[in-house]
C-alpha cells in the first residue's frame, strides 16, 4: 500500500513539473508592417524554411516573391495562399538564405496597382532590410 501511494505521489509530482516546463518558442523572429491606404497588415514569421506569411486586408492583395540564384538567375513567383479566412490569407515563402540566394523581396499589389510602401527586401536573413532597389535596380511593377 505504501508503495502504491509513493508511486501515485511520484506521478503527480512529475506531471506537475512537466506542466511547468517552458517549451521553445515556435518562432524566433517575426516581422510586422502595414499600410493605411489601402489598409493592409503583413506578418512574416521565421519558422525556418518555409517562412509563414500572413496578409490581412479586405482587398485582394497579390504577393510576389523575388530573388536571384547566384546573382544571375532571376526568380519571380506569385504566391498562392495555402488558406484564407475572411480578410486573412496565409502563404508559405519557400526561401532559404544561402550563398546562392542571399536576398529575397516580397512585392505587394492590389487591383493591379503596386503597393510599394509594403514591399520589403531582406538580405541574409529577416532582420536585415535593404533598400528595395539595391538588388532589383528598378521599382517593382
Amino acid at each position: 500500500m505504501k508503495t502504491l501511494i509513493f508511486i501515485a505521489i511520484a506521478v503527480v509530482m512529475s506531471v506537475s513539473v512537466f506542466g511547468q516546463q517552458t517549451t521553445k518558442p515556435v518562432s524566433e523572429k517575426s516581422l510586422f508592417w502595414f499600410s493605411d491606404d489601402p489598409a493592409v497588415e503583413v506578418v512574416l514569421i521565421d519558422r525556418g524554411a518555409p517562412f509563414n506569411l500572413i496578409v490581412i486586408s479586405k482587398k485582394d492583395v497579390k504577393v510576389t516573391y523575388r530573388t536571384e540564384i547566384n546573382s544571375t538567375e532571376p526568380v519571380v513567383e506569385d504566391l498562392v495562399p495555402i488558406r484564407s479566412y475572411g480578410a486573412r490569407k496565409y502563404f508559405f515563402v519557400r526561401h532559404s538564405f544561402s550563398r546562392r540566394t542571399i536576398w529575397m523581396a516580397l512585392d505587394f499589389s492590389a487591383g493591379g496597382k503596386p503597393l510599394p510602401g509594403l514591399t520589403r527586401t531582406f538580405y541574409n536573413g529577416l532582420l536585415e532590410l535593404v533598400p528595395n532597389e539595391q538588388f532589383t535596380k528598378t521599382v517593382p511593377q
